[in-house]
């Protein structure tokens, strides 16, 4: 999946509606800012944080998200990223150690990891060859959240102000990874995927026997038996 998305001048939201996703256990993509992205506030919405991409854990209201957040640094001459969560009404945002500056018109990968076991949220960068990762932890179980109907979505400006002229970024290789759960019927089974972690991985078990999985999209072939296979329900 490769998107071209703008948020118009006097704007918040992009010309790109985003989408929904079942279950999801990760959402990753290529980034490219776009020359348009350099901008001058002129006052204290400057040090604001616009929205990348990531997940919502409803379609029709946002009560947690988990999303990279952006914005043009004006000291640095470049844009920073860093995790940008809204976690049960309360935004969780990033200290100055989890900034990190990104040239304009360098493809970048990022990605949104949700560790509910753990009650965490992983968020990685790869830029170039340095691979970075943050771990941030919320107050609250995530077992439950995000499960079923689930929105994802791309570029947002703001902060409280608009865009102050049209603002482009180019999204390529956009994959997600959802919670599933394997359950045998009468016989032996085996299903190969890809995993979260984009590896390729494999899960097997006796009849009537199950599993929850993280696997990307569209990865799953069943290789032995006739399992059923259906969403996780945000469990994994």
């Amino acid at each position: 999946m490769s998107i071209i998305t703008t948020v118009p001048q006097g704007q918040h939201y992009d010309n790109h509606s985003g989408g929904s996703t079942h279950s999801p256990a990760a959402m990753e993509c290529d980034v490219t800012f776009q020359s348009s992205c350099r901008y001058d506030l002129g006052n204290s919405n400057q040090y604001n944080w616009n929205k990348l991409m990531g997940f919502f854990d409803s379609p029709a209201g946002e009560v947690r998200s988990a999303r990279w957040g952006w914005r043009w640094s004006l000291e640095k001459d470049c844009i920073e990223i860093a995790p940008f969560i809204h976690h049960a009404g309360t935004f969780v945002l990033p200290p100055v150690s989890q900034w990190i500056p990104i040239p304009l018109n360098t493809p970048i990968r990022v990605k949104v990891k949700l560790d509910r076991s753990n009650d965490q949220y992983i968020f990685t960068c790869i830029n170039g060859g340095d691979v970075t990762t943050f771990t941030v932890s919320v107050t609250g179980p995530l077992a439950n959240t995000y499960s079923g109907a689930c929105r994802w979505d791309l570029l947002y400006f703001g902060g409280s102000q608009a865009a102050p002229h049209d603002v482009t970024i180019e999204f390529d290789n956009v994959v997600f990874s959802n919670c599933k759960r394997i359950h045998g019927a009468t016989q032996s089974w085996r299903v190969s995927y890809v995993d979260g972690d984009g590896n390729r991985n494999s899960a097997y078990g006796a009849a009537y026997t199950e599993q929850i999985i993280s696997a990307r999209e569209g990865s799953i072939v069943v290789t032995l038996g006739n399992p059923q296979i259906a969403d996780a329900n945000g469990t994994c």
